[in-house]
């Protein structure tokens, strides 16, 4: 039977490269029904009278044969499924599914396909044209109650072919994982410079022109509004998975369209593509339907409404009689493990404009990587400029790995949860050394979420210093910055030069008490202390604490410190000084007026009550005379200032 099926219609002939299955599947795919051989005749009929009438269009897919070799009437091949997976909800996560699910198998252009698979082969498969992924994704698509038709019709070059070598792949080139600011900004300019550059050379290129422009044919699924909140009609492209307005330019003329009730042809011109095509199905001047005595899909759901309320309101009807095109395809049906691998293979690579991008299955990779995207300088993309990876489902946390190759760099981001709080981690490294350690000149930069812990929410480690930053503690400590010795890197033994810390104000506290900045000199053993500045103060008070020797406790009397007074008034000094070596460290603070009182103290190794309040009383009272005679001083250039701005020049005297 099929023989001769064959030998009668020898347009519908099977290809080579895609041969008949030998699957066992019900017969209603191997056979032909009654209802299904009369909607056969009224196809060639129709398609007689369409040659007929119009001798310069190409034949109309009406009849092509299935995976078996047997013609079916396009319209029985769609089959609504609705798969019920949680996935598959909408014509998005649909199309993606169908774009990412199938390989594509090219058409010989100009040509119809000869023959049109079922859904059913195609999910066993995973292979398909550009026909068959559009009656599969409209199946899914009518199942989901939207208005989708199959189109057939011709589309530029770039989409027949799936060449997406002319396009950025913007899915995936978002802002790059950069923690400091500063370098976000340089980036972002860097890649703006770099753009431009590459859409002067794209503009530069000369890109051949397509000698079969308005003749590749294409197929896609058109989306109708009104159903689904949808509010307007748009393309979808089964190939890539992206919508398209129905005027957009890479679709370039339509024959005909079809759903499971009918089948239509096309009477508009379509001289500008499809911009100015209408979708009214109803209106036959425009559209040709093949079945005259069919039913449209509105028409179906009326009656279906209709007889639903008869119901209601109890009122007997009679059964409803609609006359639409038996379905040959069994129910469509995708399993969670279809959906875990996803790709042909457990991976699909797609080459965009200097990039190429990798997506995996998660169950065909160990290290839970799901897709790799690799950027390019040049177009001919052999000079790595970034790889960006993005993983899932791994004992670290790991979501996200980029490697720079431009700044020679890695950054990884970890999702919540993972040990320490860590959330993103980087590396610099500045020399040409294989391995990434701090003493070949790497810098290095993490960042946590730990407010219950530490607060700690950066760290930054470079050879020379160790700069940590935390964020809503308790002590309003916010920054800790450690300085190592100059010309040396960090090692177990290293030692550290200075620490500096820095507070946030304490409202709790007074200014005088609330500490801004606090400096261990480690060499010296001294620390520095800077409290917050006082309201209309632009000078902050200081303490300075000096650690004479490592096994004497620390004292009251090993402070020096500057006060800021509401009464602008220098507070006294009234520390009782016990030995000539802490006269000596007060002295190297830079208190010259006690040079003269030194010298009265001789050589002796202690001082006496008497000596020490003498001794306190004549610093005070020589600090005094000095501060009044800067005084003075100021006074009188103030005074020559003003005169010299009357229109008096004078010279203006400097002590």
């Amino acid at each position: 039977r099929l023989s001769s099926v064959m030998d009668q219609h020898p347009f519908y002939e099977v290809s080579e490269s895609r041969p008949l299955l030998s699957v066992c599947s019900p017969e209603s795919y191997k056979t032909n029904s009654q209802k299904e051989e009369h909607l056969l005749e009224i196809a060639e009929n129709f398609q007689r009278q369409y040659l007929l009438l119009h001798p310069d269009r190409k034949p109309l897919l009406l009849y092509p044969v299935n995976e078996y070799g047997v013609r079916k009437f396009v319209s029985t091949t769609l089959r609504p499924t609705e798969t019920g997976l949680w996935e598959l909800q909408s014509w998005q996560e649909c199309s993606s599914l169908v774009a990412d699910f199938l390989s594509l198998q090219l058409l010989e252009p100009p040509t119809l396909p000869v023959q049109l698979f079922s859904p059913t082969a195609v999910l066993r498969s995973q292979k398909a044209t550009s026909f068959e992924s559009s009656t599969l994704l409209c199946s899914l698509l009518l199942g989901l109650n939207y208005d989708a038709y199959v189109v057939s019709g011709y589309a530029a070059r770039e989409m027949c072919l799936l060449d997406l070598s002319l396009q950025q792949c913007l899915p995936y080139t978002h802002t790059p994982l950069r923690l400091q600011d500063q370098e976000k900004k340089k980036l972002e300019a860097q890649d703006a410079a770099i753009l431009e550059k590459e859409l002067q050379e794209q503009e530069a290129s000369i890109h051949l022109p397509d000698p079969l422009n308005g003749f590749r044919v294409h197929c896609w699924v058109l989306v109708l509004s009104g159903r689904r909140s949808i509010e307007e009609n748009f393309f979808i492209d089964p190939l890539t998975g992206c919508s398209y307005p129905t005027v957009h330019d890479s679709f370039q003329g339509i024959e005909s369209l079809w759903n499971p009730f009918n089948y239509y042809v096309n009477r508009q011109i379509c001289h500008a593509g499809c911009k100015d095509i209408n979708f009214d199905l109803e209106n036959s001047t425009q559209w040709e339907p093949v079945l005259h005595d069919g039913v449209s899909q509105q028409q179906l759901i009326q009656a279906v409404h209709r007889r639903m309320e008869y119901r209601f309101i109890g009122r007997l009807t009679s059964e409803l009689e609609v006359r639409t095109p038996p379905v040959y395809v069994q129910h469509l049906s995708l399993c969670p493990p279809d959906m875990q691998t996803r790709f042909p293979g457990g991976k699909k690579v797609t080459r965009y404009r200097k990039a190429m991008l990798e997506r995996f299955s998660s169950t065909v990779t160990n290290d839970g990587l799901i897709s790799r995207l690799t950027m390019y300088q040049d177009l001919s993309c052999t000079k790595v400029a970034r790889v960006k990876e993005w993983y899932k489902y791994r004992s670290d946390g790991l979501e996200e790995r980029e490697f720079n190759q431009l700044e020679n760099s890695t950054t990884e981001r970890f999702k919540s949860g993972r040990a320490f709080d860590l959330l993103c981690k980087s590396t610099a490294k500045r020399s040409n050394q294989e391995e990434l350690t701090v003493d070949s000149g790497t810098e290095r930069e993490m960042r946590f979420h730990r407010p219950e812990q530490d607060g700690l929410e950066q760290i930054v480690v470079s050879p020379q210093a160790i700069k940590k930053s935390f964020k809503c503690r308790d002590d309003f400590l916010y920054l800790r910055h450690i300085f190592f010795r100059e010309g040396g890197v960090i090692s177990p033994r290293c030692s550290a030069e200075n620490v500096v810390e820095r507070f946030h104000r304490n409202p709790s506290k007074s200014v005088r008490e609330d500490v801004a900045q606090r400096v261990f000199l480690v060499p010296e053993m001294k620390t520095e202390l800077t409290y917050h500045l006082m309201d209309h103060r632009t000078i902050p008070s200081r303490k300075s604490l000096k650690r004479i020797e490592d096994d004497e406790p620390i004292t009251d009397s090993m402070f020096s410190f500057f006060l800021v007074r509401l009464n602008l008034q220098l507070r006294p000094l009234t520390l009782p000084l016990t030995s000539k070596e802490e006269v000596l460290i007060l002295h190297r603070q830079g208190m010259d007026v006690m040079v003269p009182y030194l010298a009265r103290l001789g050589n002796s190794e202690s001082l006496t009550q008497e000596e020490a309040t003498s001794f306190c009383h004549g610093c005070s009272k020589a600090f005094t005379e000095k501060l009044e005679e800067h005084t003075d001083f100021l006074q009188r250039n103030l005074e020559t200032v003003r005169q010299s701005s009357a229109g008096r020049p004078t010279s203006v005297c400097l002590v």
